[in-house]
């Protein structure tokens, strides 16, 4: 695996005034994956739009490799990887904690849930959170309400922070809360839980499209009670990567459940499937073929180059198009995501 560099890190005007997470940034040099571990989840949320998929039912791949074997695919690298783990309920997977346990040998994690499962507490026990970057803990308050079950997310917050990790909740910033937002944020502070950021929606809800859907008072409770900027620009429309070198395909990728690697979750070219060890990354930077980038994260921190010439942004357009035309499956799955997504009639 190479480390071609193409450009240097590109400036961020005013970074030193700007709101970040310190353990949720990269250091530059480490590759990263995306792992969408699983697609079962527990939750049954109106503005999810995982709509290619059944969330009742788990995927037929979903646990297929045992953890040492999924662990020894990445020692094979010879690198230490941050593997960030999504789903579905990435707790849901089969065994997850020992396949934490053994990633946790020689990576970092980070981890993306609900916080709503029994082995999460397990998870606390017996990971050592010097090897967890983050735990990203989504409330979804309507749905905790709904199961009286909000006590019982804060209580396992701030036990994973007594034992050390670094949690951020993210409160999903339904437009109906916004009345209630202070007094949401203000129970959690004094509740004791130590990092609350609003996220954002994306996609089709209640007949308008978002982020763009937020009117004038949300965006402004964007600026002033987020705790990372990231978001704020996701709100504001200001991660636009289209044309510019990225080094998604190179230093980061997207993996599947079966493995199926790809250079970010829109992507639709394969490089190959990580755990049977069949893969090559770029050897340089390529330019960003997507007009909507659906991470501002994983943009901010990857696409930073340059951009490039017509030419050279159009023959990478026609190299994922005729991959994604290829792919028939891959191309409903992604129409039917897509439209649930944007969506914004009624559902």
């Amino acid at each position: 695996m190479r480390s071609t560099n193409e450009f240097k890190e590109r400036p961020d005007p005013g970074r030193g005034s700007r709101r970040s997470l310190d353990f949720d940034r990269s250091d530059g040099s480490e590759p990263m994956a995306l792992w969408k571990v699983n697609q079962r989840c527990n939750f049954r949320c109106e503005y999810c739009f995982s709509a290619g998929v059944n969330p009742y039912r788990e995927h037929p791949a979903c646990g297929r490799h045992a953890p040492g074997d999924i662990a020894r695919a990445f020692d094979r690298t010879d690198r230490s990887w941050w593997i960030s783990m999504t789903g579905g309920e990435p707790f849901l997977y089969p065994d997850f904690v020992e396949l934490c346990r053994e990633l946790t040998r020689n990576h970092v994690l980070t981890i993306y849930t609900n916080l709503s499962t029994t082995n999460a507490l397990r998870f606390a026990e017996v990971i050592d959170p010097s090897r967890v970057r983050a735990v990203n803990a989504s409330l979804h308050i309507l749905e905790r309400e709904r199961r009286r079950r909000v006590d019982r997310f804060i209580a396992d917050v701030l036990h994973f922070q007594e034992k050390g990790f670094e949690v951020r909740v993210d409160y999903v910033a339904l437009p109906e809360l916004f009345d209630r937002l202070d007094r949401d944020l203000e129970m959690l502070a004094a509740a004791g839980i130590a990092r609350v950021r609003l996220q954002a929606l994306q996609g089709g809800y209640r007949s308008r499209l978002y982020p763009s859907g937020y009117g004038r008072r949300e965006r402004e409770a964007f600026r002033s009670r987020s705790i990372d900027d990231k978001e704020l620009d996701l709100v504001e429309h200001t991660h636009r990567f289209f044309g510019r070198l990225c080094r998604a395909g190179q230093r980061f990728f997207y993996m599947d459940i079966q493995g199926t690697m790809r250079r970010c979750p829109i992507g639709a070219r394969s490089y190959g499937n990580f755990f049977e060890g069949r893969y090559a990354l770029d050897d340089r930077p390529r330019p960003c073929p997507y007009p909507v980038c659906l991470c501002s994260w994983y943009g901010t921190e990857l696409a930073g180059g340059p951009r490039q010439g017509l030419v050279r942004v159009f023959n990478e357009m026609v190299r994922e198009g005729i991959s994604l035309a290829l792919d028939r499956g891959r191309l409903g799955r992604l129409a039917r995501t897509l439209s649930r997504r944007f969506r914004v009639g009624p559902r």
